[in-house]
């Protein structure tokens, strides 16, 4: 689908939108069933506007009634196959930066191909091993008590 601006978008998205008095059509399928639900709203006046460390001025509380997947079998597949490829894509930018050239194919260039999975092995047991570290150990203490304080702190704000 392309699109001439955002306005024309909004307005073919909207059409698609479940209406109360809207008639059922077979055609469409819905992911999510219609919901019902409250919203509660709570304001706190005592906040100072545009501070930092404040609490937040508005609380939202949303209870639902229902909420309601809806899949078919090939939207499942669909589903699952995103997620396999998102972790696939993860683990190719984790390597990325130890690949070959584009250019290099495996039959050209072997030596080349084995450094890349030598690199890879290596990164990885270089990464475990940081975390048995005496520095690294320290460094996780002190983001530890770090957090601590600050969490008290907005503790003792509220």
């Amino acid at each position: 689908l392309i699109f001439e601006n955002n306005k024309q978008f909004d307005t073919l998205m909207n059409q698609y939108l479940y209406q109360e008095n809207q008639e059922y059509n077979p055609d469409h399928q819905y992911i999510l069933k219609p919901i019902c639900g409250t919203l509660q709203v709570a304001l706190n006046k005592l906040v100072a506007p545009f501070s930092v460390n404040s609490p937040p001025k508005w609380y939202l509380d949303f209870f639902f009634d229902d909420l309601a997947i809806q899949l078919h079998e090939i939207q499942l597949k669909v589903l699952v196959n995103l997620t396999d490829k998102i972790a696939n894509y993860s683990k190719f930018l984790r390597y990325h930066s130890h690949r070959p050239p584009s250019g290099a194919t495996v039959s050209q260039c072997p030596k080349l191909w084995w450094r890349y999975a030598i690199r890879c092995v290596l990164n990885d047991i270089k990464e475990k091993n940081v975390k048995w570290t005496w520095p690294f150990m320290i460094s996780c203490l002190k983001k530890g008590r770090e957090y601590i304080q600050l969490y008290s702190q907005i503790k003792k704000l509220q």
